[in-house]
């Protein structure tokens, strides 16, 4: 039997190259506004408006005040124009001290789930024209809804206005426009309509309050009410019994359109029809599911950041998952027959495999295990690798030479010299190759294995492993430490500490790393191996395999079961049966998986398709980066997948 401390234990790395760019235009997304700003769509097909101006004394108002016009803006231009006014309500001034309104941003929270913006309103005793805090007599909310399209954020600014040509009296302004720069602050130039509200210069002062709408005949879907009267009792507080003309900002349709969010914390909690962009590099996003939701209500989450994200359940709810892949690493099946098998190598895709056994041959299958063919000679095989293609492959003969393959394994050619090769590690197009010998040195090449270059010490090594490019590399020493490099092996740094190293793995970019430690933890590195975290438990720790992003790892026990993580692993679950798992592989995305087992046979994965998520909190659905998800509430709990991208997990 060959001393197990010098089997490969993975041997990877697979380039997955994808690209998806998300442009988001939120323009109708703050659809509960004052003075003119955009409000959700509407049944006649445009964004409902408000628009306060100045009513100069008269007719209308003995001394002046405010008129409110409402309407529909349906050529879209972001200004409520003569042609599109359907009603006109008029709040007149009396006099007395001046009021002020001032109006913030409101975070999404139990005052306004979809956030908001806060309004304050009160007298300016002092008459700084500033609403000092001492002066604040009443506030409110005015709520997002759900809004009916996409654009460019809407955003009003809310400020005092002096006496002047425009209030004679003073009053507040308010202005309202497209955030054409994105900046999230209403530039100047970005001012598409101004309205005033104006004070009194006599008599009881004009006051402004907001409450919730429900549905129904004014607002089919809810919304805002906007209310606008004269503080009679000069309490500086709108009372209902004071409220002379009614506006409202109403809520559109559900699932007509989405408001997105940027997290990159670890956690949400999810608000029905919602994006969420999770940008974390590191962190995976949970996002749990709204706890009452509305049938037809939508959640849509998107992996931007490297971190990924997972949808946590409550008690009583699942995902309908049918149309997904499934279940990573939970349902295995034998192949090939018994055979001291000592590694395994897998393609990007995973269907091109090459398993190696000791005293015996090499084998290539085509078809994702299903079928195998025998290639080469007996000898003492221990060590090979893959490209992304999987047809330039490499092997290492343990007191022999490397042998490399440019045409998927049907012929082979000897390179190097005879060594204790032990583990063999490929860049994705098979270019550069990094091997190790036991109690010798590690070897590099960078024209397809026909010339080698000693580096490093002569040391322990027990396996090696690179990013896609071939340029950054990672080895483990059996009773020593890890060792790094960042130029393709020409320099080493060693890492952590000395442990009973087995195996590594990489994920393409050379930054997230895995290691096993036999009769010790799993550990991983985010940044290239300077920094380690130990995972799970102790356990005789033999063999790890990574997917590309770093994210799905797999782990094997010598003697034990095989171990899967889906978030990087940070957390891992038991999988197959207890076995002597000498190797494991991984095609580039985590989905297919290989597993050897000494003097026994060889098992591929694939991803269990399930009908639904597990039922309450312990089910979940997670993606990784550049993966994302649209969710629709059936109700009775379930949610129904309506589109995705990536290769998803089901737990």
């Amino acid at each position: 039997m060959p001393d197990h401390r010098c089997l490969p234990r993975v041997l990877l790395v697979f380039v997955l190259t994808s690209a998806v760019v998300a442009c988001r235009l939120d323009k109708d997304n703050d659809d509960a506004r004052l003075g003119g700003s955009r409000s959700s769509g509407t049944a006649s097909g445009g964004p409902a408006l408000l628009s306060i101006t100045a009513e100069a004394p008269g007719q209308n108002c003995v001394n002046g005040g405010s008129r409110i016009d409402r309407g529909v803006d349906t050529n879209r231009n972001d200004v409520l124009d003569t042609t599109e006014i359907t009603g006109t309500q008029y709040v007149c001034s009396g006099g007395g001290a001046v009021s002020l309104v001032e109006m913030h941003d409101e975070p999404a929270g139990s005052h306004c789930p979809t956030g908001g913006k806060q309004f304050t309103a009160g007298l300016d005793g002092n008459g700084d024209g500033v609403l000092d805090v001492s002066e604040i007599r009443t506030s409110g909310y005015i709520c997002n809804g759900e809004p009916g399209g996409t654009g460019v954020a809407a955003l009003t600014a809310v400020a005092a206005e002096p006496a002047g040509a425009n209030c004679p009296g003073g009053g507040v302004r308010m202005s309202s426009g497209a955030d054409i720069n994105q900046s999230g602050a209403l530039d100047p130039a970005e001012v598409t309509n101004t309205q005033y509200v104006c004070g009194g210069a006599s008599g009881a002062s004009t006051l402004i309050r907001t409450d919730n709408e429900t549905p129904g005949l004014n607002c089919a879907y809810g919304g805002t009410r906007i209310g606008a009267g004269l503080d009679v009792n000069g309490n500086a507080l709108l009372e209902p019994s004071e409220v002379t003309v009614n506006a409202y900002a109403c809520n559109g349709a559900p699932g007509a359109g989405l408001t997105w969010q940027d997290i990159s914390g670890a956690a949400v909690q999810a608000v029905p029809n919602r994006g969420y962009l999770a940008t974390s590099g590191t962190a995976e996003l949970v996002v749990t599911l709204p706890s009452a939701p509305a049938p037809g209500d939508l959640l849509q989450i998107t992996g931007v950041g490297a971190g990924g994200w997972r949808i946590a359940q409550n008690t009583g709810q699942f995902i309908v998952t049918r149309h997904l892949a499934g279940e990573i690493a939970a349902a295995w099946t034998e192949r090939e027959a018994d055979r001291s098998w000592q590694a395994v190598a897998s393609s990007a895709d995973g269907q091109r495999l090459l398993a190696a056994d000791y005293g015996g041959q090499l084998y290539t299958s085509i078809d994702g295990g299903m079928n195998w063919v025998a290639r080469e000679a007996n000898r003492y095989w221990r060590a090979v690798a893959s490209s992304a293609d999987g047809q330039r492959l490499a092997a290492g003969e343990s007191g022999g030479q490397i042998y490399i393959s440019s045409d998927a394994g049907v012929t082979w050619a000897t390179y190097e010299s005879a060594r204790d090769w032990c583990s063999i590690a490929s860049s994705a197009d098979g270019t550069h190759l990094v091997a190790a010998a036991s109690g010798d040195r590690i070897y590099t090449s960078s024209d397809s294995g026909l010339n080698w270059v000693a580096r490093a010490a002569s040391r322990a090594w027990v396996s090696v492993a690179s990013s896609s490019d071939g340029q950054r590399l990672v080895a483990a020493v059996s009773q020593g430490q890890i060792y790094t490099s960042g130029n393709g092996g020409v320099s080493w740094t060693a890492r952590d500490s000395n442990r009973e190293w087995t195996a590594v793995a990489a994920s393409a970019d050379g930054q997230r790393l895995l290691a096993s430690e036999f009769l010790g933890q799993l550990h991983t590195s985010t940044d290239a191996g300077a920094t380690w975290s130990a995972r799970d438990a102790t356990r005789g720790w033999f063999a790890v395999a990574s997917s590309a992003d770093g994210q799905r790892l797999l782990a094997a026990e010598i003697g034990g079961y095989l171990y899967a993580s889906s978030d990087a692993g940070q957390s891992w679950r038991e999988r197959e049966l207890q076995r002597n798992w000498a190797a494991v592989a991984s095609s580039a995305d985590g989905m297919k998986l290989l597993g050897a087992v000494v003097t026994g046979r060889i098992h591929t994965s694939v991803p269990l398709q399930r009908e639904r998520s597990t039922v309450g909190t312990v089910g979940s659905v997670s993606g990784r980066q550049y993966d994302a998800i649209t969710l629709q509430y059936a109700g009775a709990g379930e949610f129904i997948v309506l589109n995705f991208v990536g290769a998803l997990a089901v737990e």
